[in-house]
Formats: C-alpha cells, sequence, structure tokens
C-alpha cells in the first residue's frame, strides 16, 4: 500500500493515472530520510500525495456505475482490470463520492427504522428490504437463489421515495447510480463482474441491499464517526495510546488486510481501481478506532513491510504501478 505518485510540478491528479495501490481522505508521509531498503523511500519531491485538496472539481450527474460497466463489457481488456496492479485517481474519486451518497441513504434508513450505528446487524437491514419491496409490490425471497429476478431500479426508487429514505438533494441519476452501485456490493463482486466469472445482476435482493449497505466507511470530513460509536477510552489523540496499544493496533490492520477475503474483498470499490483509503481501513477492522490511530497503524505495516518484499514484488506492486 503506497501513497500516489504524480508528474514533477503537478498539483492535480492524472485524470486516469494508472500507478499505485493505496490511497487515503487523510493522508500521511513517511519519515523524513527512511530509507526503505528497495527503491528509495515511499514519499519522495517528486510523489503527489492524494488529499482532500485534490478532490477534483465536481462533474454532471451521472450514472457513473452503469456507464463503467456497460463500457467495460464491450473492452476485450476490460476483464484484466480486476487482476492487473493498477491505479486510478478518477476513479477512486468517484467510489468515495458514491461511498458518501450510500452512508447519507443508510443515515436515513437508521433514523426511519430506529437502527442504532453501533448494534446495526444484518438481519436488520434484511428486514428493511422486506419493507421496501412490500412497499414496490415485490415478494423478497430470504434464500435469495440465483434464479430471483429482484427488485427493479424503477420500483426501488419509488419506494423508497414514499418512505421518505431518499437525500432530498439527489437527482434521479444520483439514485440511479446507488441502485447499481448496491448490485455489485462490495470489490470482490465487482472483481468477478469484470473477470466474466459472475453476471452483474438486474435486480436487487435482499442480500445485496443487506451487503450493499455493509462497511460503508465514515469519509472524512464529510462524515466524522459518531463519537458514541466509540467508548471515551478510544476518544483520545495519538500520543495517549501506549506502545502496546498501538502495536496491537498495527498488528489488527496487517492481519485483517493480509487477505482478500478478510480485508479488501469488503470494501466498496466498485471499480477496482486500486486506491484504499485510511477510512475503508478504519471500517474494515474489528471495531472502530479513531482515524489517528489507524494512520500510524498503517505507515506501520509499510514500513515494516515494504523491505521485506523480494525484488520481484517490488517491481510488479510498486515501481511498475508507480512510475506513468
Amino acid at each position: 500500500m503506497m501513497a500516489a505518485r504524480g508528474p514533477k510540478g503537478s498539483a492535480s491528479p492524472e485524470p486516469y493515472g494508472n500507478s499505485n495501490q493505496m490511497s487515503s481522505g487523510a493522508t500521511f508521509e513517511a519519515a523524513k530520510n527512511y530509507d526503505f531498503g528497495r527503491g528509495g523511500p515511499i514519499m519522495e519531491e517528486g510523489n503527489m500525495l492524494i488529499s482532500l485538496n485534490n478532490r477534483p472539481e465536481p462533474q454532471p450527474a451521472q450514472n457513473y456505475v452503469a456507464r463503467f460497466y456497460r463500457e467495460g463489457a464491450n473492452d476485450a481488456s476490460f476483464a484484466s482490470l480486476a487482476v492487473t496492479p493498477r491505479m486510478d485517481v478518477a476513479q477512486y474519486w468517484e467510489k468515495r463520492r458514491i461511498q458518501n451518497v450510500l452512508r447519507r441513504v443508510l443515515e436515513a434508513i437508521q433514523e426511519r427504522f430506529g437502527l442504532d450505528g453501533d448494534s446495526i446487524q444484518s438481519g436488520d437491514l434484511a428486514a428493511v428490504f422486506d419493507v421496501v419491496a412490500q412497499h414496490a409490490g415485490h415478494r423478497s425471497h430470504a434464500s435469495d437463489s440465483s434464479n430471483e429476478t429482484g427488485l427493479s431500479e424503477r420500483p426501488l426508487v419509488q419506494a423508497l421515495e414514499a418512505l421518505s429514505l431518499w437525500p432530498p438533494e439527489l437527482s434521479q441519476d444520483d439514485k440511479s447510480e446507488i441502485f447499481h452501485a448496491l448490485l455489485i456490493p462490495s470489490s470482490a463482486t465487482a472483481r468477478a463482474v469484470m473477470s466474466g466469472r459472475s453476471s452483474m445482476r438486474n435486480g436487487l435482493t435482499r442480500r445485496l441491499f443487506r451487503d450493499g449497505f455493509d462497511c460503508v466507511p465514515f469519509n472524512l470530513p464529510d462524515f466524522p464517526v459518531p463519537t458514541y460509536l466509540m467508548t471515551s477510552a478510544l476518544q483520545l489523540p495519538l500520543e495517549k495510546f501506549t506502545a502496546e496499544q498501538r502495536n496491537s493496533i498495527t498488528e489488527a490492520v496487517a492481519t485483517t488486510f493480509c487477505l482478500e477475503k478478510t480485508g479488501t474483498d469488503k470494501t466498496k470499490d466498485f471499480f477496482v481501481c486500486g486506491l484504499l483509503s485510511l477510512e475503508e481501513i478504519q471500517m474494515g477492522l474489528p471495531r472502530l478506532l479513531p482515524t489517528a490511530v489507524v494512520e500510524d497503524a498503517v505507515i506501520r505495516v509499510i514500513r515494516k513491510g515494504a523491505p521485506l518484499m523480494t525484488d520481484k514484488e517490488w517491481q510488479t506492486l510498486v515501481l511498475a504501478v508507480r512510475t506513468p
């Protein structure tokens, strides 16, 4: 996991870069003069941090998810995007924007149905889907078999409108995009569809609805983690955490994200853009922790892990994707 690299002298991200594997809403930088022993330090003078200050200008409303998969279906190289190490900054910001809308809709669901943010269970969301399906005149199935047609876009949009679950600022294009985002509930699903191992569903099932709202990150600065979701013992500045606590959190980050099935597979990366934010790592851990503590743990993992990479791994996973 690295910080993104840009051309020297550039202050804005490349629109369709193909460089690397880590990003963050809250940025960080490796210690000065730190030698990773292979290829120089992670952060260089010519590198570019992907920060909130690099956020691109808002684009006209469009269903980016549907367009991405529609165009990909006619592109022979589309499947390779699911398995080839890459970094796409533009797609990173698109997925982050969609995550924020998902978070808004999820909070509306929590408020409407009285679900506590710290105790919401998959069964709660399954029950919410049953209510939505009932409003749409659709009969949901608990088995969620591959033969189930699912709830199509128009009835879902209308049912959520009837239940006052859409944020008022959303356009029809936004609502359509969220429907398609729920059809791709995780990075694992995105890779499966992109590689051709499975097809994108046409309708929303109970499982897709439940999984689609699972692991939605609290992206800064728009959605800070509510204080009531963390115990007071954790609401401390980084320097108040003991060395033992920081080591334990570092181990949790490394253990969780060393395997795709427990780490990146669960993230909301609809485009497999190759960039992972601190907030996504934060949401993927066994419990919510302050962003500063997660950032500290990620830096420790990078510092300890980089020198252990083989020359082939360094070339394939770092240099090849960081060099324009």
